[in-house]
């Protein structure tokens, strides 16, 4: 993949700014999209403050009872994200991608604008044969952005 510069790579002691921290505002919104096992899911992400965005997930698009939730956030120039016991670094922002390593998670996973109205996220891992695996899922902004001719 391609990146367009401005981007900001960090490995181990990422040193992010708040302004990087902003550049996530592309994965807010209601999302729809497909699970590898072909069921639909529902994802929410909001930003709960200037440190903070939070995402639920939903087994329909009424979005009342959540299933699961995360959180990324901005922590003395780092930007972690958690879901449950797992844990894991970003590593890479920009306008349009968030590229996440594991502290405690068992899958890289990176989250890519496609268009205002388009996400894709994918999962990385080895299987115990140590092959590599990768699942994407695409999802679709269930408001979408309109854009002007």
């Amino acid at each position: 993949m391609m990146l367009e510069p401005p981007y900001v790579v960090q490995a181990e002691a990422a040193v992010f700014t708040a302004r990087d921290f902003d550049r996530l505002a592309f994965m807010e919104g209601h999302w729809a999209g497909t699970q590898p096992d072909g069921a639909p899911f529902f994802q929410r992400v909001e930003r709960a403050d200037a440190t903070t965005f939070r995402s639920f997930s939903y087994p329909t698009s009424a979005f009342d009872t959540p299933t699961d939730s995360s959180t990324i956030t901005f922590e003395n120039g780092q930007i972690i994200a958690r879901m449950g016991d797992w844990r894991w670094r970003i590593v890479r922002v920009s306008a349009d991608l968030i590229e996440l390593e594991p502290i405690s998670a068992p899958a890289r996973v990176s989250w890519r604008r496609v268009d205002p109205n388009t996400l894709k996220i994918v999962q990385s891992w080895t299987d115990p044969q140590g092959r590599p695996q990768q699942t994407i899922l695409t999802l679709e902004k269930l408001i979408p952005v309109v854009q002007a001719p």
